[in-house]
């Protein structure tokens, strides 16, 4: 459902960690480990299968979408000016 945020599915869900730049890495390590100890602390729950059609699937993509435009309009949000 994240990945289909932009309005379409990206790729397939995948348990395989994203494969970032070089600069990137320690920040990806530290999100994996997060997930991890996340998902351990839910009691490591399945995910069950959702078609592409699915209407929750684009709904939950749709909130998700509203929250991280609503969460970067710097008018509503402005940067720090220290």
């Amino acid at each position: 459902m994240v990945g289909a945020h932009h309005g379409r599915i990206t790729r397939r869900y995948s348990s395989a960690p994203y494969v970032p730049r070089v600069q990137e890495r320690v920040l990806e390590q530290e999100r994996q480990t997060c997930l991890q100890e996340m998902w351990e602390r839910c009691g490591r729950p399945t995910l069950p299968e959702v078609d592409k059609n699915d209407p929750v699937l684009w709904s939950v993509a749709g909130l998700i979408t509203l929250a991280d435009w609503i969460g970067s309009d710097e008018h509503f949000f402005p940067p720090d000016t220290v």
